[in-house]
């Protein structure tokens, strides 16, 4: 039995197939952070999955409350007062036992395992060392600290850029729905992005809409049945648009075209996604959003070979503009 349940491991692993055992999510006291805990809780339920709550005790707000000169100013109020170290911990065990509370009953009422920890350190720090023992990521858009909404906090862009698994960013007003959609450029990157879409399609029973990326080399046709091949492994229906170009208002633009767009999975690793391309795309997006890294054992350089008789009717719509 062992033999048999590695050679399936490793044929998930050759494929590409999204296999998330655990869950991290970050949580504080912002309504971004909520998001991203609703999002995990219906992902672990979904796939089975472990879930793990994270609060960080922030050290660089204790050392900043040890400062003479340092005041709270109200958010509303615009008044100013004295506060210190003591005022500090006191409220962070506050959030943090409110942030354990609302993991607990949401877990709970969709029967997700799931546990809660509390780290002491920098925030980015303590979510980059955890996610090391996960399988996905999510997180909040902004912090509790930022004001506004149209920006990406620090903390959600360093675990984008520094995390080896797949992380999923959310804001308030965004939640986890269908359809999935996801940009195939012919890269390896663009091939894990459409199997994990098309993963998370199938555990949502969804379908995947494919932006294919037009370069002007004619490709575009071909690579639109190298994206159907793709999830005809997986077993998911596709429909399938070509995408112009990858200035961040194009690509938001047509995500949200046509059948609109519940997740966005994005490759991370392709040329075009730059880290200005993703910021901008992330601060823009109404939805979610999935990077992934390149997932699988398969060559960087090979093909995907399209079968005909598996999908033989793939059109793409009209240009997305």
């Amino acid at each position: 039995m062992s033999i048999r349940v590695k050679s399936e491991e490793q044929r998930r692993r050759r494929q590409g197939e999204l296999r998330i055992r655990r869950i991290l999510v970050a949580l504080d006291a912002s309504d971004h952070s909520l998001a991203a805990m609703e999002a995990a809780v219906a992902l672990a339920s979904r796939l089975g999955a472990e879930l793990v709550g994270l609060f960080v005790e922030d050290t660089t707000l204790l050392s900043m409350a040890e400062l003479p000169i340092t005041r709270e100013v109200g958010a509303f109020s615009a008044v100013a007062r004295e506060f210190d170290r003591g005022d500090v911990e006191r409220e962070l065990r506050a959030q943090a036992a409110l942030a354990e509370r609302a993991l607990l009953s949401t877990a709970e009422r969709a029967r997700v395992t799931c546990s809660f920890m509390v780290r002491r350190g920098t925030v980015t720090t303590e979510v980059l060392q955890a996610a090391a023992d996960v399988d996905l990521v999510t997180i909040g858009r902004l912090g509790w600290t930022h004001a506004g909404w149209r920006a990406v906090g620090s903390t959600a862009e360093a675990v984008l850029s520094q995390t080896r698994c797949p992380v999923l960013v959310l804001h308030r007003e965004a939640y986890l729905a269908l359809p999935v959609v996801t940009i195939y450029d012919g890269t390896a990157a663009g091939r894990s992005a459409v199997r994990v879409a098309g993963s998370l399609s199938r555990a949502l029973d969804g379908f995947v809409s494919v932006l294919v990326l037009d370069d002007g080399s004619g490709a575009v046709d071909g690579m639109a049945k190298e994206a159907a091949a793709i999830l005809a492994e997986v077993r998911v229906p596709g429909r399938y648009r070509r995408l112009a170009g990858t200035e961040p208002r194009q690509i938001v633009n047509a995500v949200h075209a046509d059948d609109g767009c519940g997740l966005l999975v994005l490759p991370s690793g392709s040329e075009w996604l730059t880290d200005d391309v993703l910021r901008r795309v992330t601060r823009d997006l109404a939805a979610p959003l999935l990077l992934v890294r390149t997932i699988g054992e398969e060559d960087p350089d090979s093909e995907v070979q399209p079968d005909s008789e598996v999908q033989p009717g793939v059109e793409l719509s009209a240009d997305t503009p």
